[in-house]
């Protein structure tokens, strides 16, 4: 088994659904912050909008404090060294860095400068729409562009329009330009970042992108002559907020993500643009109630909300329970992390996890007590009477009353939730008489316990009829 990626106990915290939603809106009302807290730190450190080269600074030293961040939050969820990438998965982190990161933000920083808080969060808001329409012609029906997507991404472009009409003197057109061009970047950059993240931990790709990007940001704008010269107390407290919000927003996406649906969390990305225009206003003094940039707010809101809701066909999707899986299984060695990740994200929200004998019982526990979602199964299999690398046979030498009794002190644990994998099966040569008396036995033990049962079924429907009608077990059957 591989090391648990996460305490199960935050785990447990961020799969909570109130919780998940309450975490959601923490972070995005961090990552609301973001534009509103660079203006201040550029006023703090006394940089001017004509001042690329210190603007490119500040940049720079922000990402790479976030990095460090991101690295140490990252080792404290995997109790040890984050694993990084090397060779070809290196470059392609260092390439993302230099794009996602030195690319985007050079842009972005600049367009800052050059733009309200109400202005740049509105334009910047359209990486959203972005995204879903190129997804569209990268992923097809994977990630379709339907007519409630089309619409909330018509709506978030107007809102856009409304908020450019006459600017109103939301900042020059170069700064909504540059904007854009973020935008953009951003959302090509998507495809890339994915890609990266199926034969990269996470945790090392955002380091990387977050550090070489830094990294680049730094070195230019100190190259041509830039510098960080705080002309108050606050600016320093500020810059560190500043790599805060990066870090901890990362981890806390990255937590959400792992232990939720999609569709829980992506909506409150509209609290964004949101929190940009009320912070923008409150800490730099900027208008709030212009009457365009609150019809834009409304649109983009709307937009951000109907592209990021679950489908009505897709809502049933949301909630799926397996009860019955062996993803201890050494098969899944090679991709197990990966793919612990993968299933809360795509709408699971609980697996009955199956030992097939005393041998794998305790990968099984493990397996419960790392994700939190997952509940143990334990019980003997009528193959193991047969398979000679099942401890059944290689260990209790084919006695399984003896391996059962052994097993018994293991159903006190409290992440055992069944008896299973347990059953008839007539397909293979395993001795009838011997697998309908472990069976019944199993039945009876999970009467005993008052737990439900896993059960396997193969050619042997009448026999399973008998048994079942004897006993009346509650659980599965296949």
């Amino acid at each position: 088994m591989t090391k648990s990626s996460s305490p199960s106990r935050l785990d447990a915290f961020f799969g909570n659904p109130a919780a998940a939603v309450g975490m959601a809106v923490v972070c995005n009302v961090l990552w609301g912050s973001a534009f509103p807290f660079i203006k201040m730190g550029y006023r703090l450190f006394a940089i001017d909008a004509t001042d690329t080269a210190s603007i490119m600074c500040f940049a720079g030293v922000r990402f790479m404090l976030s990095a460090l961040l991101v690295y140490a939050g990252g080792a404290a969820l995997r109790r040890g060294p984050l694993p990084m990438p090397k060779g070809k998965n290196l470059l392609s982190c260092c390439g993302l860095g230099l794009w996602q990161t030195a690319a985007q933000y050079f842009f972005y920083y600049s367009a800052v400068a050059l733009l309200t808080g109400a202005m740049g969060g509105i334009l910047n808001s359209t990486q959203s729409f972005m995204g879903v329409i190129l997804a569209h012609f990268l992923y097809g029906n994977k990630d379709r562009l339907t007519p409630r997507k089309a619409l909330g991404c018509a709506l978030g472009f107007g809102g856009v329009l409304v908020a450019t009409l006459g600017n109103h003197g939301g900042g020059s057109v170069k700064g909504m330009a540059f904007m854009l061009i973020a935008s953009v970047i951003f959302a090509l950059a998507g495809p890339w970042n994915k890609a990266v993240t199926q034969h990269a931990d996470s945790f090392s790709v955002s380091v990387l992108n977050l550090g070489v990007g830094g990294l680049a940001l730094a070195v230019l704008g100190f190259a041509m002559g830039g510098g960080l010269h705080p002309q108050s107390a606050a600016g320093i407290p500020v810059l560190l907020f500043l790599a805060f919000i990066s870090g901890a927003g990362y981890v806390i996406w990255a937590l959400l993500m792992k232990n939720n649906p999609v569709s829980r969390i992506a909506v409150f990305g509209l609290i964004i643009p949101v929190m940009n225009v009320l912070l923008s206003a409150l800490l730099n003094g900027e208008p709030l109630f212009e009457w365009n940039y609150l019809a834009a707010l409304v649109l983009v809101c709307i937009g951000i909300f109907l592209v990021n809701r679950a489908d009505a066909g897709d809502k049933g999707m949301n909630n799926i329970f397996d009860p019955h899986a062996h993803y201890s299984s050494r098969q899944f060695d090679a991709d197990r992390a990966e793919l612990l990740t993968a299933l809360p994200a795509g709408g699971v929200v609980g697996v009955l996890e199956c030992a097939t004998h005393s041998g794998d019982a305790a990968q099984v526990l493990e397996l419960a007590h790392a994700a939190p979602y997952f509940h143990a199964a334990l019980g003997i299999h009528p193959e193991s009477l047969i398979e000679e690398d099942a401890a059944t046979v290689a260990v209790y030498h084919g006695d399984w009353r003896a391996e059962l009794a052994a097993m018994r002190p293991l159903f006190a644990d409290k992440a055992v939730a069944a008896v299973g994998e347990i059953g008839l099966d007539h397909h293979w040569p395993v001795p009838r008489q011997e697998q309908y008396d472990l069976f019944e036995a199993q039945l009876q033990l999970a009467k005993e316990l008052d737990l439900p049962v896993s059960v396997h079924d193969r050619e042997a429907h009448a026999e399973m009829y008998e048994l079942l009608r004897k006993y009346k077990p509650r659980g599965a059957l296949h």
